[in-house]
């Protein structure tokens, strides 16, 4: 059968009219996008749940963004089932004043209703014992599961714990899985902490690799490092060019110590303006090697 979207809105509206709660979500994705707040507001007083998640999300796009409102709509969301709704709504408690043990408690609803994100949030909050007793081997249990369920920082955080020995023994070798697992799903750090471990264990070019997955990503350390790599050879052939333009990235994304590294090889080219510049902003950061270079 044709596609006829004409048709189809036609449907949806008579659908939504007749009190077909997802029949107004599903208008608002053929109407034009001013239309879409109040179908939405439909969809969710009619008990939809992605309605009312679309609902807290137009209340975020609003200028100014609305929180109050986007929360609302985010909790009727995990209230109707919608696990990303729960978390979603938990994201908004801190700067809204709520209370920690309930934030805790929504991401909990979230992670048991497989939302990855609402896990790696669960389980961060578990092992500081923000919001809830402090629980290592529950935080493990929801990071497994978040980085299962594909999120990249609960991959890598669930490796820190194995590395850590947090309520574990340690294991360098699972560690070193789960970073890879965090790096392979987007997480920068997840490829920083995994350059990290192969470079330790001196497989240098699967780390200088690792470090220029987590640079690429905008990680400042997998930067930092990779430049050190690039000017002692390490892993690969010797690149002052690709070491100076690594530490200025890394200094750039706020780690000091690639301003040192960028203004001392400055220096050594004979580069004064830009040396004495790098070494300032690390001093101003805060960070002592810096101080004493310029």
């Amino acid at each position: 059968m044709p596609e006829d979207p004409e048709r189809a809105a036609d449907l949806f509206a008579r659908g939504c009219d007749a009190g077909d709660a997802h029949g107004c979500y599903d208008l608002a994705a053929t109407s034009p996008e001013a239309e879409r707040p109040a179908l939405f507001a439909r969809a969710c007083e009619g008990g939809d749940g992605p309605g009312c998640e679309q609902l807290g999300q137009a209340a975020l796009d609003r200028d100014p963004p609305e929180p109050v409102a986007a929360h609302r709509a985010f909790l009727a969301a995990c209230e109707a089932g919608v696990a990303g709704g729960c978390t979603r709504a938990a994201a908004l408690g801190p700067a809204l004043g709520h209370e920690a043990r309930d934030v805790t408690a929504l991401f909990r609803r979230a992670c048991a209703g497989g939302d990855a994100a609402g896990c790696a949030n669960l389980g961060q909050r578990l092992l500081r014992g923000t919001g809830a007793w402090r629980d290592e081997p529950g935080a493990l249990e929801a990071l497994r599961k978040g980085c299962d369920l594909g999120e990249g920082e609960a991959c890598t955080n669930a490796g820190w714990i194995y590395a850590a020995g947090r309520g574990v023994e340690p294991d360098a070798a699972r560690a070193a899985t789960l970073y890879r697992q965090g790096c392979e799903r987007g997480d920068p750090h997840g490829c920083f902490d995994l350059g990290t471990r192969l470079e330790r264990d001196r497989d240098l070019p699967a780390a200088a690799d690792a470090y220029a997955r987590a640079c690429d990503a905008g990680d400042a350390d997998g930067c930092t490092n990779l430049g050190r790599m690039r000017q002692l050879g390490l892993g690969g052939p010797t690149d002052g060019d690709a070491a100076l333009a690594l530490y200025e990235r890394g200094c750039e994304l706020g780690q000091p110590i690639g301003c040192v590294d960028a203004g001392r090889l400055h220096a050594a080219l004979g580069h004064e303006a830009a040396a004495k510049q790098r070494l300032q902003a690390a001093c101003d950061a805060g960070l002592r090697e810096g101080c004493a270079g310029y």
